[in-house]
Formats: structure tokens, sequence, C-alpha cells
């Protein structure tokens, strides 16, 4: 099983809630953060800021760190150095529980014996039937209903990437950590997309890993990676 199998088969965009979650209020604020692979440097002090309601779209050119800064916010990897600290409602606390966290990237991957239908209601199990029901709407929102009883195996790389959102958007977490969310979608799922993306910027903190300029422009800020 892949890494990314293994992040999604304990709980990523798993957890149990939906409303009571976004009640709260978070901020994250990361000073001096550097990333190392050995003795290869990925990024060095870099900070930002950032808080529920608002967003922050991270750029720079391919291999200049984008996906590994968005996965240190997310918990998924550690700086090597720098410090990332969180609030939740004005008072410091430690990372949000993966429950608390939307993520989305090319490389998380999806069990493609499953159907879009199997993979909600394994992600869904042990939430509630609002859960379920918003999870079923964002089929339809991805243009997934038809093909829900499908295998993912048998999907487009775009239609891929809708689900990968769907999974990311469904229970309204309150932090939502999108890597390249456009990609491989066509006109359609760009709406889908950016319609999806107005609805969580009302009450979650938002950051996009992009080089897309429809993308960067959507976030309130934006930091650059070289």
């Amino acid at each position: 099983m892949s890494p990314a199998r293994r992040s999604l088969h304990r709980g990523f965009n798993r957890g149990p809630g939906l409303n009571h979650m976004n009640e709260d209020h978070y901020s994250i604020t990361a000073v001096s953060l550097g990333k190392r692979f050995g003795a290869f440097r990925v990024f060095n002090s870099v900070s930002f800021s950032v808080e529920s309601g608002s967003s922050l779209a991270v750029t720079g050119p391919n291999g200049a760190g984008k996906s590994t800064l968005l996965e240190i916010a997310a918990g998924l990897q550690v700086p090597s150095s720098g410090e990332i600290s969180f609030t939740r409602s004005g008072i410091p606390c430690t990372r949000p529980g993966l429950d608390r966290i939307g993520f989305a990237s090319p490389r998380l991957g999806l069990y493609g014996e499953l159907s879009p239908d199997e993979t909600m209601d394994f992600i869904c199990a042990g939430r509630s039937s609002r859960c379920r029901e918003r999870a079923r709407e964002l089929l339809a929102v991805f243009g997934l209903d038809r093909p829900r009883h499908r295998p993912v195996s048998r999907f487009s790389s775009g239609m891929v990437q809708r689900l990968r959102l769907a999974c990311a958007l469904f229970h309204e977490p309150p932090l939502l950590f999108l890597d390249e969310p456009g990609s491989n979608l066509d006109a359609d799922g760009r709406r889908a997309l950016f319609s999806e993306l107005e609805r969580a910027g009302k009450r979650s903190l938002i950051i996009i890993a992009t080089n897309d300029a429809e993308e960067a422009a959507f976030c309130a800020g934006s930091i650059r990676l070289d």
C-alpha cells in the first residue's frame, strides 16, 4: 500500500463530525520554516500566517517545495527547521487532528477497486447522517453521480481528481489543504471546484499550493517559493 493510501486508510479526511467543528476559529502561523532531504535543501526561512475565513496561495516553480510545505501544514511531514503553531478560538493548541482536515493532492491515492459510492461509504464510517448526505451531494456537484457505481480504476485522471476533491470537502472541514486542486479538470470540473471553494471560504482556513493564476487569485494572500 502506498504512503498516500496509508494516509487515507488511517483516517485522513475521516472523523466524527461536521457542524460542531466549524464553530472553531483556527489560525496557523509559520516562522522561518525550512525543509531538507539529506543534503538537498527544498526551501528555507518561509513564514506565513492564515486564519479561518481566509486563504493563502503557495506559488513557485516546479520543485520549489509547494507540495512539501502544504504537507507540513497538514501534518504529513515535519519541518527541518523553524516553527509552525496553531490556535483554536484564540487559544494555542496542538496540531488539529486529521478529522478536522480536508486534504487533496495528486499524490493522494484512492482505492481503484472501489466505486465513488463505496469510497464515500468508507470515509463516512462513524459520521453523522448529514455527512453522508453531503457526500452524496458532492458526487452530484462533481458530476460523479452517474458513474457512482463504476470502479475508480476505470476513471480518467480528471474524474479521479473530482473524487479526491469530494473526499476532501464532504465533512466541511475547518482546515482545508489543496495541492493543485484544478489539475486535470475540464471546464465543468473547474466551475464545480470554484463554487465549492467559495462555499468553504466563508468558514474554513484554506491553503492552496498552485501555479494556476485563477486558483491563486481566489486566495486572499500568497507566498512564493523560489
